[in-house]
């Protein structure tokens, strides 16, 4: 017997059916990649952030017990040991900022040691920032005179364009370098 009207049995889906709830199905999946990928930035930020004030805080120990800042030349430092040699040569690199005012690991090692008398070294993520991952940190400055005036300051290179309020803007990737966008240098004003 066959039923007539809107009773009549179903043979299947319609091709309409189909492209609908994959449509559904598409629309949530990017919504979600889009949420994924957000969440995972913020999280490596956060840990960056962290980093940048243990180290803000280990130059305020040394401060506190020695009644002066760690003396080092005017230039820029890395923090920490175990950076990966970013551009291909021989030595290990915190940073790639500019290629003419390097950031090099082994000239740092005097002022981690005069660090590390207040106490252990904070341990980096060493996670690039930016799209292709090389901009590491974290570094500090010694009267340089980049993007803030100040003696000292703890930097690092986060994703996005926002620092973190208690954090001072210093150099932004996506105004002053077009084809290296999303990435901004953040930094604690350790001393003016």
């Amino acid at each position: 017997m066959q039923k007539v009207g809107l009773f009549r049995e179903k043979q299947g889906f319609t091709l309409v059916e189909v492209l609908v709830v994959v449509a559904i199905v598409a629309i949530i999946a990017a919504l979600l990649l889009v949420t994924y990928r957000t969440l995972t930035t913020q999280a490596i930020n956060t840990v960056r952030y962290d980093e940048a004030k243990s180290w803000d805080k280990h130059f305020k120990l040394y401060r506190a017990a020695y009644r002066h800042y760690p003396d080092m030349p005017s230039g820029y430092y890395c923090l920490g040991t175990g950076f990966p040699n970013i551009d291909g040569d021989s030595q290990t690199d915190c940073r790639d900022l500019f290629p003419s005012i390097p950031t090099l690991e082994h000239p740092s090692a005097t002022l981690n040691a005069e660090l590390s008398k207040v106490g252990s070294l904070p341990k980096g993520s060493r996670v690039g920032a930016s799209t292709d991952k090389t901009r590491l940190g974290p570094f500090v400055s010694y009267d340089q005179n980049f993007g803030v005036t100040a003696h000292i300051v703890v930097m690092q290179i986060f994703d996005g364009d926002k620092c973190y309020s208690d954090m001072v803007s210093i150099y932004d990737y996506n105004q002053q370098v077009p084809d290296h966008p999303n990435a901004i240098i953040c930094g604690f004003v350790v001393d003016k």
